[in-house]
């Protein structure tokens, strides 16, 4: 069976990472929806941190053709963001076996935060966990880049940077993914 990616994204780096996985294991997609689009930081960060449910709004999951989901999410202070901790919290006794992949600005030790904090929502420990940390990207560009790497918004040439840990998670989860793979990314980011 093909796995199912589920994400959410407030700005598109998380969307734009489920996109580069899609590709790479041609599966299906499906998109959360957070119901309260203007909310202020402090309020996603409080609903984040205090774990608390938000009003989401999702299609129509097929679990049942499923054994295989790879969740795509932000971190946000620490903790996988709001709107997929609902998703998780509503859907858990039907995630069979669950990936997680973000994109994040990085922090000492979040890895295993993210770990832990899966591990409590789903009840089960996680398959593979990618994390991506803006803080390496930036600090590769030559001069390096100034903004905040959780202000940061990925540009498409950033996109190479991460091409081969994408590659290598995807490749975990379809071992038929990744030995002659070229390094060349062919695909528009919104």
């Amino acid at each position: 069976m093909k796995p199912l990616i589920i994400y959410f994204s407030r700005t598109s780096n998380n969307e734009n990472l489920a996109m580069q996985l899609q590709q790479r294991l041609n599966c299906p997609i499906k998109v959360i929806v957070d119901n309260k689009k203007q909310r202020s930081t402090f309020s996603l960060l409080l609903t984040t941190v205090l774990g608390l449910n938000t009003p989401i709004t999702l299609p129509d999951i097929p679990f049942q053709d499923h054994d295989r989901f790879i969740l795509v999410a932000p971190i946000w202070a620490g903790r996988i963001a709001g709107p997929m901790q609902t998703f998780i919290r509503r859907y858990k006794s039907r995630l069979t076996t669950v990936s997680f992949a973000t994109i994040c600005g990085g922090q000492p030790g979040q890895r295993e935060k993210i770990y832990r904090q899966l591990t409590r929502l789903t009840g089960k420990d996680p398959a593979s966990l990618l994390e991506l940390q803006l803080k390496h990207l930036l600090a590769a560009q030559n001069p390096p880049s100034a903004p905040h790497a959780g202000n940061y918004r990925m540009q498409p040439a950033d996109w190479a940077f991460f091409d081969e840990p994408i590659t290598r998670f995807a490749a975990d989860l379809d071992p038929t993914i990744g030995k002659s793979r070229s390094t060349q990314v062919a695909w528009q980011i919104k």
